[in-house]
């Protein structure tokens, strides 16, 4: 069963408290998810705007939604798409050095659907990581986030009810309870 779709996600970005709760979000997906964490700093809440990166994990994974190695975070949730992919890599391009970039992996992250027009996703991200600038960039958009969350119901339905309203809510209940 799904219980968070990327509509959900999208609309859920236009509250104030999904600011502050993305990064807890994608922190429950990365210890559901990761073979092993060795570092996780994700600020969220009341501290999710904290200075400094909005993310650090040092993790061994294979999933496709989370960088084997040391990366940090970028979260965002109010914008989408080629502009917002290019504010957060300018911003943090300039501010990392190049030998610590070279280690390190990009995750740019916004819970609303890349929808650029003229400018695929894959296309922006394979052009961010033929620069070479940094080790990988990688962007979490409404859809994968979807799909990630499929793939952990149990952090998927811990958190409908930040996303989803009541009614619908029930419903999905008692569709997975068969009723």
């Amino acid at each position: 069963m799904q219980w968070i779709k990327a509509l959900n996600l999208e609309m859920w970005a236009e509250t104030v408290q999904a600011k502050g709760k993305m990064p807890g979000l994608v922190s429950d997906l990365i210890w559901a998810t990761a073979s092993k964490v060795r570092y996780l700093r994700f600020p969220n809440g009341d501290k999710g705007q904290v200075r400094g990166y909005d993310g650090e994990l040092d993790a061994e994974s294979s999933s496709s939604f989370i960088p084997d190695g040391k990366s940090v975070w970028e979260f965002g949730t109010s914008g989408a798409g080629k502009a917002k992919a290019e504010s957060d890599y300018k911003k943090r391009t300039n501010e990392v050095a190049p030998a610590d970039r070279a280690n390190l992996t990009l995750v740019i992250v916004t819970p609303r659907t890349w929808d650029t027009g003229g400018e695929k996703l894959p296309d922006w991200l394979a052009e961010k990581n033929a620069l070479g600038e940094w080790k990988k960039v990688e962007y979490l958009e409404g859809t994968r986030l979807e799909n990630w969350l499929a793939q952990c119901p149990a952090v998927a339905s811990k958190c409908s009810g930040l996303m989803i309203p009541d009614t619908h809510l029930g419903e999905n209940i008692a569709r997975y309870r068969g009723v």
